[in-house]
């Protein structure tokens, strides 16, 4: 089976948790796809979407028309300021979310663009 490591048996496999058992998959199809990065967790690894665009790259049928191409940072910056206008739109129509935990998100969002311009 693809997903066991050196010396690990089935067993081995199905005793760990079900986010280790799709980190695991994530990291053999990003190998498959000849992507140097790994993942660990579902957080810190994956904020930049650098392994998710590989994944899907990878698993998406060949006509699907997936490509690489949103890894053009500006690209990812346009992307992530689309999600951020779209999630403005919807935070204005949901009463429990406060003018100030809107503007958090804001300013993460921003923070996190600038980060991908550079």
């Amino acid at each position: 089976m693809a997903l066991l490591e050196d010396g690990e048996t089935l067993d081995d496999l199905m005793m760990l948790s079900p986010e280790q058992i799709l980190i695991r998959w994530v990291n053999y199809h990003l190998k498959r796809a000849g992507c140097q990065r790994q993942i660990s967790n579902f957080t810190s690894d994956i904020k930049d979407s650098f392994a998710y665009v590989h994944l899907l790259h990878q698993i998406a049928p060949s006509d699907a028309g997936v490509t690489t191409a949103p890894l053009n940072v500006y690209s990812r910056v346009s992307t992530v300021f689309s999600t951020f206008v779209y999630t403005i739109i919807i935070l204005q129509h949901d009463t429990s979310v406060s003018e100030r935990s809107m503007l958090a998100i804001c300013v993460k969002v921003t923070v996190f663009s600038s980060h991908l311009a550079l």
